[in-house]
């Protein structure tokens, strides 16, 4: 499926565009430009124009696609005739014989922030993490399956596997033999980095490539790397194009079954949200103990008495009633006070 498409200097189109962005920003899906000097940027070119008679658009990456400001990073959706697929519309992918599944996972309807919907049209998923800039000139900074959220923020597999290949890559590991993917631990994804080890490499040469690589991400992107593993040359899995599976090794990795041969793990670097530690209470007194029953609602002290049965109307209650003889005259006098 194209996207935009980049037309040469000589008809007199706008020049390639290059923007230089902080990793920290690109972390909360904020633009922010900043200078070359640092390394904690990344420096993207425009792949092209929005194609002619297209529609495209910057949605949120999570929950309702709402339309991106101008500023934030989202994922890019297109809508074209020349992009029909065997759905209708504008889906250029499509699951043979799945319409329910296409349109569940390729198509959406983007809506601005009132909730109505943009267009009458429905847009194609990429699955690209960009935004437009001037002149209709599309940026591209990652990929939705390599989006990892740690710790509220979002960091892109392929810049975390460039800072790692940017650290004497050629002398311990395979370069493009590294897989980047986050696991959950404690109610949160954590960072974990695998890497093809060269066979002529060093184990203490291999550990101070790793500690070296472990300080290079904790500093350009801010976030710490929860596991980064070494395994034997040509033992990951491989995707059908060549490449590294990277969800086949994720998920031997949950089974241990990867046999790595030189590990590295720094959970205190990563885990930042364990439970504190239990502090010894002081005891509790009695007047603690009566707050803390008022508090439960229970009651702290009753009357307890005989109880007052109604008289039943017989003879022994009308003896129990009459005034004995020797009160009589006292009531005659004093009546009023009866």
């Amino acid at each position: 499926m194209t996207v935009a498409i980049r037309r040469p200097p000589e008809s007199g189109v706008a020049p390639p565009g290059k923007a230089v962005l902080s990793m920290s920003g690109l972390s909360h899906s904020v633009i922010r430009v900043d200078t070359e000097e640092k390394l904690s940027v990344l420096t993207v070119q425009d792949v092209g124009q929005v194609m002619p008679g297209a529609l495209v658009c910057v949605v949120r990456v999570e929950g309702t696609p709402y339309l991106c400001q101008t500023d934030e990073v989202g994922e890019i959706c297109v809508s074209s005739g020349s992009t029909g697929g065997s759905t209708g519309g504008s889906t250029g992918m499509a699951y043979y014989g799945l319409p329910g599944m296409t349109k569940n996972t390729f198509q959406t309807i983007p809506v601005r922030a009132s909730g109505g919907p943009i267009s009458g049209r429905p847009f194609t998923r990429t699955s690209l993490l960009g935004f437009v800039g001037p002149d209709n000139l599309v940026f591209i900074v990652g990929r939705m399956d390599g989006l990892m959220t740690v710790c509220g923020r979002r960091h892109n597999a392929d810049d975390v596997v460039a800072t790692a290949l940017a650290v004497e890559p050629m002398k311990f590991v395979y370069r493009g033999r590294i897989a980047v993917f986050s696991v959950s631990v404690l109610h949160d994804e954590r960072i974990v980095v695998v890497a093809e080890q060269r066979p002529d490499a060093s184990e203490e040469g291999s550990f101070q490539w790793m500690s070296r690589v472990l300080q290079a991400i904790d500093s350009i992107h801010q976030v710490g790397v929860y596991c980064l593993a070494l395994v034997p040359a040509n033992t990951m899995p491989k995707a059908p194009l060549g490449g590294i599976h990277i969800s086949e090794t994720k998920q031997r990795f949950l089974e241990g079954a990867l046999h790595p041969c030189n590990v590295l793990m720094c959970p205190h670097s990563c885990v930042t949200n364990l439970p504190k530690p239990r502090q010894k209470q002081p005891e509790v007194g009695p007047a603690s103990m009566i707050v803390g029953n008022l508090v439960a609602g229970k009651r702290i002290a009753q009357a307890c008495g005989r109880d007052v049965a109604q008289l039943e109307d017989n003879d022994q209650a009308r003896k129990v009633q009459t005034i004995p003889p020797h009160l009589s005259p006292f009531t005659w006098t004093h009546r009023d006070k009866v």
